[in-house]
């Protein structure tokens, strides 16, 4: 996933959330805000077509790719120390 996101360009867009523009914003602030939506929107797409069943179901209702990404951060925070202590206990097991 992290290969695709470098390949668009859209590595960094995960980490920053596209704010609107102002009424009194200038020609170039919205043009910028128009690349950095769209860059936000390709991405959600990308994520959203990548993930299973269950992580879909929570990721549905959010706007913004930052809601997404801090959603699905969450859901899997613990899914590297379960991980790790599930490999520990199959090494114990397999050395006596």
């Amino acid at each position: 996933m992290r290969v695709l996101f470098y390949y668009h360009e859209l590595l960094g867009v995960m980490e920053t959330r596209v704010l609107d523009p102002d009424n009194n914003t200038t020609e170039a602030q919205q043009n910028t805000y128009r690349e950095n939506k769209k860059k936000d929107r390709k991405s959600l797409f990308f994520i959203l077509q990548r993930v299973n069943d269950d992580a879909f179901e929570k990721i549905v209702g959010a706007k913004s790719l930052k809601q997404v990404w801090d959603i699905l951060m969450m859901s899997f925070k613990g899914v590297e120390k379960v991980k790790k202590v599930r490999l520990q206990t199959l090494g114990c097991q397999y050395e006596l």
